[in-house]
C-alpha cells in the first residue's frame, strides 16, 4: 500500500495506482492522525480529542471504535492487519517506503548527506525531488490539526528542505534561476534571515548589487519593527562583504570549489544551515 500525508490525507493500492475514497470526515481524521505517528500506538483519549476537541460527547470512545471500522473497511482487504487495536489505543501499520513523509526524510537526509560531501549536483536532485512530494500543507484536508505537534514540525521541515535546497542550487552556479523563488520566499518569510541573505547573494551574482544591499535593508528594518533586534551577525558579514566587493562572493569562485565542502567561508543562515559563497 501507500499513504500520503503531505498534502491531502490519502491511503491507496500501490499496485493498482488508486486511492481509496475514505470519504467519512472522522475516519480520515483517524487515519491522518494515525498516520502522523505511523507505527506508534496513539491513545484512545488523544484520538477522541483530535475527533471532538477538549468536551467530547459522552459516546465518543464507542463512536471512535466505529469510526475505526469504518477506516479499516475503506482501506480493504488489508484494514484489519494495517489499523490495529493496542491497549488503550490504535496504530497503523506502515511499511518501509510507503508513507510519503518518510520518503521525504530520506531524501532529505540524503541531500543534507549529498551537500556536506561537496556533491552540490546530487544535492540539489534529491532535494527537489523530496520538496516534489508536497501536495499542499501537510494533511490540508483534515481540519482541526492545526495546532498537533506533528503539523508545526513538518511545515518547518518543508520550509528548511526548501533553504537547503536553494543553498545547493546557488553553490551549483545557479544564482539567476533562483531569484524569483527566493522574492517569493522572503515576502512569505518576512523575518527568516536563511532566504534573505541567500536572495542577497543570488542578486550580487547577478550583478545587482543594488538590490542585494536593499534587501538587507529591508531585512533590517522588518526586524527592528517586529522585534526590535538587529540582523545576526552572519548576515552583517555578508553585507559588509559585498560593501567591500569581497572577490570570494562571485559564482566564479565558490563553483570553483565544488567537491571541497567547507573549503569555502559559508554564512550562516539563521536556521542552522549555511548558504554557499
Amino acid at each position: 500500500m501507500r499513504f500520503a500525508v503531505l498534502g491531502p490525507v490519502r491511503a491507496g493500492n500501490d499496485e493498482e495506482n488508486n486511492w481509496s475514497d475514505i470519504s467519512g470526515v472522522k475516519a480520515r481524521t483517524v487515519l491522518a492522525v494515525l498516520l502522523l505517528e505511523a507505527n506508534t500506538v496513539v491513545s484512545a483519549d488523544r484520538l477522541i480529542e483530535a475527533l471532538w476537541g477538549k468536551k467530547p460527547p459522552g459516546s465518543a470512545l464507542a463512536s471512535l471504535h466505529n469510526h475505526v471500522m469504518r477506516l479499516r473497511r475503506a482501506l480493504g482487504e488489508q484494514g484489519d492487519r494495517r489499523v490495529r487495536s493496542a491497549p488503550r489505543g490504535f496504530l497503523i501499520q506502515v511499511e518501509p517506503g510507503e508513507l510519503d513523509l518518510e520518503v521525504f526524510t530520506g531524501l532529505t537526509d540524503a541531500g543534507r548527506q549529498a551537500a556536506a560531501e561537496g556533491r552540490w549536483e546530487e544535492a540539489s536532485n534529491r532535494l527537489a525531488a523530496a520538496l516534489a512530494l508536497w501536495e499542499g500543507p501537510a494533511v490540508s484536508d483534515v481540519q482541526g490539526l492545526d495546532e498537533h505537534p506533528r503539523i508545526r514540525a513538518l511545515a518547518e521541515a518543508r520550509t528548511q528542505a526548501m533553504e537547503w535546497w536553494l543553498d545547493a542550487e546557488l553553490w551549483s552556479g545557479r544564482h539567476a534561476e533562483v531569484i524569483d523563488e527566493l522574492r517569493s520566499l522572503t515576502a512569505l518569510h518576512p523575518l527568516r534571515e536563511g532566504f534573505h541573505s541567500q536572495l542577497m547573494l543570488a542578486l550580487y551574482r547577478a550583478d545587482r548589487r543594488a538590490e542585494a544591499l536593499q534587501v538587507f535593508e529591508d531585512l533590517r528594518s522588518a526586524l527592528d519593527d517586529s522585534l526590535g533586534v538587529e540582523p545576526s551577525t552572519s548576515i552583517q558579514q555578508l553585507h559588509r562583504r559585498m560593501l567591500n566587493a569581497d572577490p570570494a562572493l562571485l559564482p566564479e569562485t565558490a563553483v570553483s570549489t565544488e567537491g571541497e565542502a567547507g573549503a569555502t567561508a559559508v554564512v550562516g543562515t539563521g536556521a542552522g544551515t549555511g548558504s554557499a559563497v
